[in-house]
């Protein structure tokens, strides 16, 4: 991690270099996108999963739906290979920006507070929970537009249809003229109590998991940050995932003219347990929260593994 430091198996405080910061962000964003390019076609796949009942809510029919098999072959079909990785420049994009955020945020927190409390005082589970939530929320916060542009793209699908937004720029503008600067933040609330948590979570369990395979003594090594990774993605995932389909949802509402079918986040996780009931009757309707979470399992595990791993190995080479 970016604020670790070891000297004789015993960790010492260094003063921040003038350009920790900005390396920690440019070490991190890097790492972010190699993992992210890794996994770009789950990551379609698990969002057009998670937005299905979107759609049935806005037609009314909740028998509608289409599983994973069903939609890779309706990508395939309708936009070829490249296909599965519409929209994995703004993705890219955004997760440059986001992942930069929390690697440098959290670092940075962390960093103040311990020349706050002094060199010598205990790097306690709660600080290190505070600082990962703290960046993760001014993540969250500094990349949803970016979010909502990447969501909207990477949802269209082409074929017979007419793709409503060209490209990332003109599905900004779009966005912007159509529902104005609030199209851009749709779904804020949402996503600071699903995507803030699950990466403030992430952080927290990695540096959990690794402390347990180092004793705390030493940096993880690039394999063992990937294990350290993989458990934190698949357990933060997994504890979050019904506000991040529900985030999703929400940040598709005005596109191409759709009406906004939930009033607010409440409004939405009622309305899909309600599309549960109809699909899997009342004593198993809470897995229509969970649509798209096993892909999404094979998607976080590899992926947020080889961004710790990477992040590890670039802050090695460039001495961060």
């Amino acid at each position: 991690m970016p604020e670790s430091h070891y000297a004789s198996g015993s960790r010492v405080d260094v003063a921040p270099k003038r350009h920790e910061c900005f390396a920690t962000f440019i070490t991190g964003g890097v790492a972010g996108c190699i993992s992210k390019t890794c996994v770009a076609p789950l990551t379609r796949l698990t969002t057009l999963l998670q937005t299905q009942s979107l759609v049935a809510t806005a037609s009314g029919d909740a028998a509608v739906r289409h599983g994973t098999w069903y939609l890779l072959q309706d990508i395939w079909n309708r936009d070829g290979p490249t296909g599965m990785f519409r929209g994995n420049v703004i993705v890219l994009g955004h997760r440059l920006v986001q992942s930069g955020f929390c690697f440098s945020f959290t670092g940075l927190f962390k960093k103040a507070w311990e020349q706050r409390a002094g060199k010598d005082a205990p790097h306690g589970k709660l600080v290190s929970l505070a600082a990962s939530s703290l960046g993760a929320s001014c993540a969250v916060c500094g990349t949803h537009p970016i979010d909502v542009v990447k969501t909207r793209l990477i949802t269209e699908r082409g074929g017979t249809e007419v793709l409503y937004y060209r490209n990332a720029t003109n599905a900004f503008c779009l966005v912007l003229r159509n529902e104005g600067v609030a199209g851009l933040y749709r779904g804020l609330g949402a996503s600071l109590a699903s995507t803030a948590p699950t990466i403030a979570a992430a952080f927290f369990m990695f540096e959990t998991v690794s402390g347990l395979i180092t004793g705390g003594k030493r940096k993880p090594t690039p394999w063992e940050a990937m294990i350290s990774g993989s458990v934190a993605g698949a357990c933060a995932s997994t504890m979050f995932f019904p506000l991040d389909l529900v985030k999703k949802q929400m940040q598709l509402m005005g596109h191409s003219g759709r009406h906004k079918a939930y009033t607010g986040t409440l409004d939405a996780l009622r309305k899909i347990y309600t599309i549960g009931i109809a699909r899997h009757g009342r004593f198993l309707a809470f897995r229509e929260l969970y649509r798209g979470l096993p892909v999404e399992l094979l998607k976080v595990v590899p992926g947020v593994g080889i961004m710790f791993s990477c992040n590890e190995c670039l802050q090695k080479h460039f001495s961060v």
